[in-house]
Protein backbone atom coordinates (compact mmCIF):
# COMPACT_ATOMS: atom_id res chain seq x y z
CA UNK A 1 0.00 0.00 0.00
CA UNK A 2 1.27 3.46 -0.89
CA UNK A 3 2.05 5.85 2.01
CA UNK A 4 -0.94 8.06 1.09
CA UNK A 5 -3.18 5.00 1.32
CA UNK A 6 -1.92 4.32 4.83
CA UNK A 7 -2.69 7.90 5.85
CA UNK A 8 -6.24 7.77 4.51
CA UNK A 9 -6.71 4.43 6.28
CA UNK A 10 -5.55 6.01 9.55
CA UNK A 11 -8.11 8.77 9.10
CA UNK A 12 -10.82 6.17 8.58
CA UNK A 13 -9.71 4.29 11.69
CA UNK A 14 -9.85 7.59 13.58
CA UNK A 15 -13.49 7.94 12.64
CA UNK A 16 -14.20 4.40 13.77
CA UNK A 17 -12.49 5.19 17.08
CA UNK A 18 -15.09 7.88 17.72
CA UNK A 19 -17.36 5.02 18.71
CA UNK A 20 -20.16 6.17 16.44
CA UNK A 21 -22.33 3.80 14.43
CA UNK A 22 -22.48 5.56 11.07
CA UNK A 23 -24.87 2.94 9.68
CA UNK A 24 -27.43 3.14 12.48
CA UNK A 25 -30.98 3.77 11.24
CA UNK A 26 -32.67 3.74 14.64
CA UNK A 27 -34.86 6.70 15.50
CA UNK A 28 -33.68 8.68 18.53
CA UNK A 29 -36.57 9.59 20.80
CA UNK A 30 -35.99 13.13 22.07
CA UNK A 31 -38.21 15.23 24.33
CA UNK A 32 -37.41 18.56 22.69
CA UNK A 33 -40.39 20.92 22.48
CA UNK A 34 -38.93 23.88 20.57
CA UNK A 35 -35.86 24.78 18.51
CA UNK A 36 -35.05 28.20 19.98
CA UNK A 37 -31.90 26.93 21.73
CA UNK A 38 -30.27 25.65 18.56
CA UNK A 39 -31.05 28.49 16.17
CA UNK A 40 -28.07 30.59 17.40
CA UNK A 41 -25.84 27.59 16.59
CA UNK A 42 -26.98 27.16 13.01
CA UNK A 43 -27.20 30.83 11.98
CA UNK A 44 -23.39 31.51 12.28
CA UNK A 45 -22.85 28.40 10.14
CA UNK A 46 -24.94 29.92 7.34
CA UNK A 47 -27.60 27.26 8.00
CA UNK A 48 -30.39 29.73 8.56
CA UNK A 49 -32.95 28.99 5.86
CA UNK A 50 -36.20 27.46 7.05
CA UNK A 51 -35.03 26.56 10.53
CA UNK A 52 -38.23 25.30 12.17
CA UNK A 53 -39.49 26.98 15.30
CA UNK A 54 -40.76 23.68 16.58
CA UNK A 55 -39.54 20.10 16.01
CA UNK A 56 -40.55 18.40 12.79
CA UNK A 57 -40.61 14.76 11.73
CA UNK A 58 -36.99 13.59 11.88
CA UNK A 59 -37.54 10.20 10.27
CA UNK A 60 -36.92 11.75 6.83
CA UNK A 61 -33.32 12.52 7.72
CA UNK A 62 -30.68 10.11 6.48
CA UNK A 63 -28.06 10.47 9.22
CA UNK A 64 -29.42 12.45 12.19
CA UNK A 65 -32.65 10.47 12.35
CA UNK A 66 -34.93 11.05 15.34
CA UNK A 67 -38.67 11.08 16.02
CA UNK A 68 -38.57 14.84 16.41
CA UNK A 69 -35.89 17.07 14.89
CA UNK A 70 -34.97 20.72 14.55
CA UNK A 71 -33.34 19.91 11.18
CA UNK A 72 -34.91 19.43 7.79
CA UNK A 73 -33.38 17.21 5.09
CA UNK A 74 -32.02 20.34 3.35
CA UNK A 75 -30.42 21.48 6.60
CA UNK A 76 -28.89 18.05 7.11
CA UNK A 77 -27.34 18.17 3.62
CA UNK A 78 -25.98 21.64 4.31
CA UNK A 79 -24.51 20.51 7.64
CA UNK A 80 -22.95 17.47 5.98
CA UNK A 81 -21.23 19.74 3.44
CA UNK A 82 -20.15 22.04 6.26
CA UNK A 83 -18.56 19.16 8.18
CA UNK A 84 -16.69 18.09 5.06
CA UNK A 85 -15.36 21.60 4.40
CA UNK A 86 -14.37 22.18 8.03
CA UNK A 87 -12.59 18.84 8.28
CA UNK A 88 -10.72 19.38 4.99
CA UNK A 89 -9.78 22.91 6.03
CA UNK A 90 -8.43 21.69 9.36
CA UNK A 91 -6.45 18.92 7.70
CA UNK A 92 -5.13 21.31 5.05
CA UNK A 93 -3.95 23.79 7.67
CA UNK A 94 -2.30 21.08 9.77
CA UNK A 95 -0.77 19.46 6.68
CA UNK A 96 0.67 22.75 5.43
CA UNK A 97 2.18 23.45 8.84
CA UNK A 98 3.89 20.06 9.06
CA UNK A 99 4.97 20.18 5.41
CA UNK A 100 6.63 23.52 6.02
CA UNK A 101 8.41 22.16 9.07
CA UNK A 102 9.67 19.08 7.17
CA UNK A 103 10.87 21.08 4.17
CA UNK A 104 12.55 23.67 6.40
CA UNK A 105 14.27 20.97 8.45
CA UNK A 106 15.49 19.20 5.30
CA UNK A 107 16.80 22.46 3.82
CA UNK A 108 18.49 23.43 7.09
CA UNK A 109 20.10 20.01 7.43
CA UNK A 110 21.34 19.99 3.83
CA UNK A 111 22.70 23.54 4.08
CA UNK A 112 24.43 22.73 7.38
CA UNK A 113 26.12 19.61 6.04
CA UNK A 114 27.12 21.48 2.86
CA UNK A 115 28.59 24.27 4.99
CA UNK A 116 30.53 21.76 7.09
CA UNK A 117 31.83 20.02 3.97
CA UNK A 118 32.95 23.29 2.37
CA UNK A 119 34.63 24.32 5.62
CA UNK A 120 36.43 20.97 5.79
CA UNK A 121 37.51 21.34 2.16
CA UNK A 122 38.91 24.83 2.78
CA UNK A 123 40.80 23.63 5.87
CA UNK A 124 42.26 20.70 3.95
CA UNK A 125 43.38 22.96 1.10
CA UNK A 126 44.88 25.41 3.60
CA UNK A 127 46.75 22.57 5.30
CA UNK A 128 48.25 21.44 2.01
CA UNK A 129 49.17 24.98 0.99
CA UNK A 130 50.99 25.56 4.28
CA UNK A 131 52.54 22.14 4.93
CA UNK A 132 53.15 21.02 1.33
CA UNK A 133 53.32 24.19 -0.79
CA UNK A 134 55.05 22.40 -3.67
CA UNK A 135 52.31 19.79 -3.79
CA UNK A 136 49.38 22.15 -3.30
CA UNK A 137 48.75 22.92 -6.96
CA UNK A 138 48.51 19.28 -8.05
CA UNK A 139 46.65 18.20 -4.87
CA UNK A 140 43.96 20.83 -5.31
CA UNK A 141 42.07 18.87 -8.00
CA UNK A 142 41.67 15.51 -6.17
CA UNK A 143 40.71 17.28 -2.93
CA UNK A 144 38.04 19.42 -4.58
CA UNK A 145 36.83 16.46 -6.64
CA UNK A 146 36.30 14.34 -3.52
CA UNK A 147 34.23 16.95 -1.71
CA UNK A 148 32.25 17.78 -4.85
CA UNK A 149 31.40 14.09 -5.36
CA UNK A 150 30.21 13.77 -1.77
CA UNK A 151 27.99 16.85 -2.05
CA UNK A 152 26.56 15.70 -5.39
CA UNK A 153 25.64 12.39 -3.72
CA UNK A 154 23.90 14.26 -0.89
CA UNK A 155 22.08 16.67 -3.19
CA UNK A 156 20.56 13.82 -5.18
CA UNK A 157 18.21 12.83 -2.36
CA UNK A 158 15.14 11.30 -3.96
CA UNK A 159 11.82 12.34 -2.34
CA UNK A 160 9.83 10.22 -4.83
CA UNK A 161 10.72 6.96 -3.12
CA UNK A 162 7.78 5.03 -1.71
CA UNK A 163 9.69 4.33 1.48
CA UNK A 164 12.84 5.88 2.96
CA UNK A 165 16.14 4.17 2.19
CA UNK A 166 17.24 1.55 4.66
CA UNK A 167 20.57 1.55 6.45
CA UNK A 168 22.75 0.26 4.94
CA UNK A 169 21.21 1.53 1.71
CA UNK A 170 23.78 -0.01 -0.64
CA UNK A 171 25.54 3.33 -1.15
CA UNK A 172 28.22 2.68 1.46
CA UNK A 173 30.52 0.79 -0.92
CA UNK A 174 30.34 3.56 -3.52
CA UNK A 175 31.04 6.25 -0.94
CA UNK A 176 33.97 4.32 0.52
CA UNK A 177 35.42 3.87 -2.95
CA UNK A 178 35.26 7.64 -3.53
CA UNK A 179 37.46 8.18 -0.48
CA UNK A 180 39.83 5.33 -1.34
CA UNK A 181 40.17 6.66 -4.90
CA UNK A 182 41.09 10.04 -3.45
CA UNK A 183 43.92 8.56 -1.43
CA UNK A 184 45.04 6.50 -4.41
CA UNK A 185 45.25 9.70 -6.50
CA UNK A 186 47.08 11.41 -3.65
CA UNK A 187 49.67 8.64 -3.24
CA UNK A 188 51.85 9.47 -6.30
CA UNK A 189 51.89 13.13 -5.28
CA UNK A 190 52.94 12.39 -1.69
CA UNK A 191 55.46 9.79 -2.85
CA UNK A 192 57.09 12.28 -5.22
CA UNK A 193 57.13 14.89 -2.45
CA UNK A 194 58.79 12.47 0.00
CA UNK A 195 61.44 10.72 -2.06
CA UNK A 196 61.97 12.65 -5.27
CA UNK A 197 61.10 16.25 -4.50
CA UNK A 198 63.65 17.98 -6.75
CA UNK A 199 63.43 15.60 -9.67
CA UNK A 200 61.03 15.84 -12.57
CA UNK A 201 57.49 14.76 -12.01
CA UNK A 202 56.64 11.07 -12.45
CA UNK A 203 55.39 10.01 -15.81
CA UNK A 204 51.68 9.34 -16.14
CA UNK A 205 52.38 5.64 -16.66
CA UNK A 206 54.30 5.49 -13.39
CA UNK A 207 51.54 7.32 -11.55
CA UNK A 208 49.01 4.81 -12.88
CA UNK A 209 51.25 2.00 -11.68
CA UNK A 210 51.46 3.53 -8.19
CA UNK A 211 47.70 3.99 -8.01
CA UNK A 212 47.10 0.36 -9.02
CA UNK A 213 49.56 -0.82 -6.37
CA UNK A 214 47.95 1.37 -3.70
CA UNK A 215 45.67 -1.35 -2.19
CA UNK A 216 48.65 -3.70 -1.72
CA UNK A 217 51.27 -1.19 -0.62
CA UNK A 218 48.99 0.56 1.90
CA UNK A 219 51.25 3.64 2.04
CA UNK A 220 48.93 5.38 4.52
CA UNK A 221 48.46 2.24 6.61
CA UNK A 222 44.77 1.57 7.45
CA UNK A 223 43.87 5.24 7.76
CA UNK A 224 42.16 5.58 4.33
CA UNK A 225 39.86 2.62 5.02
CA UNK A 226 38.94 3.90 8.48
CA UNK A 227 38.14 7.42 7.29
CA UNK A 228 36.28 5.99 4.27
CA UNK A 229 34.03 4.02 6.63
CA UNK A 230 33.33 7.10 8.76
CA UNK A 231 32.60 9.37 5.80
CA UNK A 232 30.38 6.78 4.11
CA UNK A 233 28.40 6.21 7.31
CA UNK A 234 27.90 9.94 7.90
CA UNK A 235 26.79 10.83 4.38
CA UNK A 236 24.66 7.71 3.96
CA UNK A 237 22.74 8.34 7.18
CA UNK A 238 22.38 12.04 6.37
CA UNK A 239 20.92 11.21 2.97
CA UNK A 240 18.47 8.72 4.49
CA UNK A 241 17.29 11.39 6.93
CA UNK A 242 16.93 13.94 4.11
CA UNK A 243 14.92 11.48 2.01
CA UNK A 244 12.69 10.65 4.97
CA UNK A 245 11.96 14.33 5.59
CA UNK A 246 11.28 15.06 1.91
CA UNK A 247 9.19 11.91 1.54
CA UNK A 248 7.10 12.82 4.57
CA UNK A 249 6.40 16.26 3.11
CA UNK A 250 5.58 14.73 -0.28
CA UNK A 251 3.14 12.24 1.27
CA UNK A 252 1.38 15.02 3.17
CA UNK A 253 1.13 17.12 0.04
CA UNK A 254 -0.33 14.23 -1.98
CA UNK A 255 -2.77 13.29 0.78
CA UNK A 256 -3.79 16.93 1.15
CA UNK A 257 -4.63 17.07 -2.55
CA UNK A 258 -6.51 13.78 -2.27
CA UNK A 259 -8.55 15.04 0.66
CA UNK A 260 -9.80 18.14 -1.14
CA UNK A 261 -10.56 16.32 -4.39
CA UNK A 262 -14.11 15.34 -5.23
CA UNK A 263 -13.04 11.75 -5.63
CA UNK A 264 -12.10 11.24 -1.96
CA UNK A 265 -15.27 9.27 -1.27
CA UNK A 266 -13.38 6.82 0.92
CA UNK A 267 -13.91 9.18 3.84
CA UNK A 268 -17.69 9.50 3.53
CA UNK A 269 -18.14 7.42 6.67
CA UNK A 270 -15.76 9.73 8.44
CA UNK A 271 -17.77 12.79 7.49
CA UNK A 272 -20.98 11.06 8.64
CA UNK A 273 -19.35 10.20 11.97
CA UNK A 274 -18.24 13.79 12.47
CA UNK A 275 -21.74 14.99 11.57
CA UNK A 276 -23.21 12.66 14.21
CA UNK A 277 -20.69 13.88 16.75
CA UNK A 278 -21.03 17.64 16.20
CA UNK A 279 -24.44 18.40 14.70
CA UNK A 280 -26.88 15.54 15.24
CA UNK A 281 -27.31 16.51 18.92
CA UNK A 282 -28.11 20.05 17.76
CA UNK A 283 -30.72 18.71 15.34
CA UNK A 284 -32.24 16.92 18.30
CA UNK A 285 -32.61 20.26 20.03
CA UNK A 286 -29.74 19.85 22.47
CA UNK A 287 -27.67 22.98 23.22
CA UNK A 288 -23.88 23.08 22.85
CA UNK A 289 -23.40 22.60 26.59
CA UNK A 290 -24.73 19.05 26.29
Amino acid sequence: MAPTGYLVLLLQLFCISLGLSVDSKELVDTKVTNCSSVKPIFVPKNISNNIPDFPVDGSRLSICRSRHSCCTPDMEDALHSRVRRDFQSLLHHSSQTVQGLLYTTATTLQNHVTLLARSSENKTLTLFSEAYPRMFTVAHEPISSLYQSLLVYLNRSDPSLQLPSSIPSGDAGRLQQLVLDFFAKLFPLVYHQAVNLHAMDFTEEYKVCLRKAFPEILPFSDFPREIALDIAKTFEETKVLLEALLLGADILNTTDQLMVSTSSSGLDNCYEALLRLHYCPRCQGLPVSI
